[in-house]
Protein backbone atom coordinates (compact mmCIF):
# COMPACT_ATOMS: atom_id res chain seq x y z
CA UNK A 1 0.00 0.00 0.00
CA UNK A 2 1.22 3.49 -0.85
CA UNK A 3 0.10 6.59 0.94
CA UNK A 4 0.65 10.18 -0.18
CA UNK A 5 -0.72 13.40 1.16
CA UNK A 6 -2.37 15.42 -1.62
CA UNK A 7 -0.32 18.51 -0.76
CA UNK A 8 2.80 16.45 -1.51
CA UNK A 9 1.48 15.49 -4.92
CA UNK A 10 0.28 18.99 -5.78
CA UNK A 11 2.66 21.36 -3.98
CA UNK A 12 1.39 24.86 -3.35
CA UNK A 13 2.67 27.20 -6.01
CA UNK A 14 1.52 30.71 -6.58
CA UNK A 15 -0.79 30.69 -9.56
CA UNK A 16 -0.04 33.79 -11.60
CA UNK A 17 -2.77 35.29 -13.77
CA UNK A 18 -2.55 37.88 -16.52
CA UNK A 19 -5.31 39.31 -18.67
CA UNK A 20 -5.02 40.98 -22.06
CA UNK A 21 -7.89 43.12 -23.32
CA UNK A 22 -8.75 42.16 -26.87
CA UNK A 23 -12.00 43.62 -28.18
CA UNK A 24 -15.38 44.78 -26.91
CA UNK A 25 -14.68 43.89 -23.24
CA UNK A 26 -13.40 40.45 -24.26
CA UNK A 27 -10.05 39.44 -22.83
CA UNK A 28 -7.73 36.47 -22.91
CA UNK A 29 -6.76 35.22 -19.45
CA UNK A 30 -3.70 33.08 -18.85
CA UNK A 31 -2.71 31.45 -15.56
CA UNK A 32 0.83 30.16 -15.11
CA UNK A 33 1.33 27.25 -12.71
CA UNK A 34 5.01 26.65 -12.10
CA UNK A 35 6.20 23.15 -13.11
CA UNK A 36 2.75 22.28 -14.48
CA UNK A 37 1.97 24.66 -17.30
CA UNK A 38 -0.64 27.20 -18.26
CA UNK A 39 -4.38 27.52 -18.42
CA UNK A 40 -5.87 29.84 -20.99
CA UNK A 41 -9.45 30.98 -21.49
CA UNK A 42 -11.58 33.91 -22.62
CA UNK A 43 -13.06 36.23 -19.97
CA UNK A 44 -14.19 34.35 -16.88
CA UNK A 45 -15.37 31.31 -18.81
CA UNK A 46 -13.34 28.65 -17.00
CA UNK A 47 -15.61 25.93 -18.43
CA UNK A 48 -13.98 26.54 -21.82
CA UNK A 49 -10.43 26.54 -20.40
CA UNK A 50 -7.51 24.99 -22.26
CA UNK A 51 -4.54 23.50 -20.41
CA UNK A 52 -1.00 23.60 -21.70
CA UNK A 53 1.11 20.96 -19.94
CA UNK A 54 4.73 22.13 -19.95
CA UNK A 55 7.69 22.85 -17.68
CA UNK A 56 8.62 25.92 -19.73
CA UNK A 57 8.63 29.13 -17.71
CA UNK A 58 7.59 32.44 -19.30
CA UNK A 59 11.25 33.53 -19.45
CA UNK A 60 12.22 30.38 -21.36
CA UNK A 61 9.69 31.00 -24.13
CA UNK A 62 12.05 33.64 -25.51
CA UNK A 63 14.59 30.91 -26.30
CA UNK A 64 14.68 29.34 -29.76
CA UNK A 65 15.04 25.99 -27.98
CA UNK A 66 11.28 25.99 -27.36
CA UNK A 67 10.12 27.26 -30.77
CA UNK A 68 7.71 24.35 -31.33
CA UNK A 69 6.04 24.77 -27.95
CA UNK A 70 5.87 28.52 -28.52
CA UNK A 71 4.14 27.94 -31.87
CA UNK A 72 1.58 25.65 -30.23
CA UNK A 73 0.84 28.31 -27.60
CA UNK A 74 0.51 30.99 -30.29
CA UNK A 75 -1.85 28.79 -32.34
CA UNK A 76 -4.06 28.35 -29.29
CA UNK A 77 -4.15 32.13 -28.84
CA UNK A 78 -5.08 32.45 -32.53
CA UNK A 79 -7.97 30.02 -31.98
CA UNK A 80 -9.25 32.14 -29.08
CA UNK A 81 -8.82 35.38 -31.04
CA UNK A 82 -10.79 33.91 -33.94
CA UNK A 83 -13.52 33.03 -31.46
CA UNK A 84 -13.54 36.57 -30.04
CA UNK A 85 -13.57 38.27 -33.45
CA UNK A 86 -16.19 35.93 -34.96
CA UNK A 87 -19.16 38.02 -36.00
CA UNK A 88 -17.42 41.32 -35.27
CA UNK A 89 -17.70 44.14 -37.74
CA UNK A 90 -14.20 45.58 -37.57
CA UNK A 91 -11.53 45.69 -40.28
CA UNK A 92 -8.96 42.92 -40.11
CA UNK A 93 -6.12 45.42 -39.63
CA UNK A 94 -7.68 46.51 -36.32
CA UNK A 95 -7.65 42.96 -34.95
CA UNK A 96 -4.79 42.10 -32.61
CA UNK A 97 -2.28 39.68 -34.05
CA UNK A 98 -1.86 36.37 -32.20
CA UNK A 99 1.94 36.62 -31.97
CA UNK A 100 1.65 40.12 -30.52
CA UNK A 101 -0.86 38.91 -27.90
CA UNK A 102 1.47 36.02 -26.99
CA UNK A 103 4.41 38.39 -26.53
CA UNK A 104 2.29 40.71 -24.42
CA UNK A 105 1.22 37.80 -22.18
CA UNK A 106 4.79 36.56 -21.73
CA UNK A 107 6.05 40.09 -20.99
CA UNK A 108 3.39 40.55 -18.31
CA UNK A 109 4.64 37.39 -16.57
CA UNK A 110 8.32 38.29 -16.98
CA UNK A 111 7.85 41.83 -15.64
CA UNK A 112 5.85 40.52 -12.67
CA UNK A 113 2.69 42.30 -13.81
CA UNK A 114 0.37 39.52 -12.77
CA UNK A 115 -2.33 38.82 -10.23
CA UNK A 116 -1.67 36.09 -7.66
CA UNK A 117 -4.60 33.68 -7.46
CA UNK A 118 -5.83 32.97 -3.93
CA UNK A 119 -5.37 29.31 -2.91
CA UNK A 120 -8.99 29.12 -1.76
CA UNK A 121 -10.52 30.58 -4.92
CA UNK A 122 -12.73 28.59 -7.28
CA UNK A 123 -10.34 29.36 -10.15
CA UNK A 124 -7.40 27.88 -8.22
CA UNK A 125 -9.38 24.75 -7.37
CA UNK A 126 -10.60 24.35 -10.97
CA UNK A 127 -7.09 24.60 -12.39
CA UNK A 128 -5.61 22.31 -9.73
CA UNK A 129 -8.22 19.61 -10.40
CA UNK A 130 -7.86 20.06 -14.15
CA UNK A 131 -4.10 19.45 -14.00
CA UNK A 132 -4.66 16.40 -11.78
CA UNK A 133 -7.13 15.00 -14.32
CA UNK A 134 -4.74 15.90 -17.15
CA UNK A 135 -1.93 13.95 -15.43
CA UNK A 136 -4.22 10.95 -14.92
CA UNK A 137 -5.21 11.03 -18.61
CA UNK A 138 -1.53 11.14 -19.61
CA UNK A 139 -0.76 8.18 -17.32
CA UNK A 140 -3.70 6.19 -18.69
CA UNK A 141 -2.59 6.95 -22.25
CA UNK A 142 0.95 5.87 -21.42
CA UNK A 143 -0.23 2.62 -19.85
CA UNK A 144 -2.61 1.93 -22.75
CA UNK A 145 0.10 2.57 -25.36
CA UNK A 146 2.62 0.37 -23.55
CA UNK A 147 0.26 -2.62 -23.06
CA UNK A 148 1.54 -4.36 -26.15
CA UNK A 149 5.20 -4.18 -25.10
Amino acid sequence: MMIRKLSFLMPKNTYKKVEVDIYNEEKICVVYVENNGYSIYVNDNENEMFLIKTDISPEEFKSEKYAGDKDDFINLIKLLLDQIYAGSDIPEYEEQHHEFVFLKIIDLFVTNTFEAIDDDSDLHKTIELAFIKFDIDLLNLSVFNNKGD
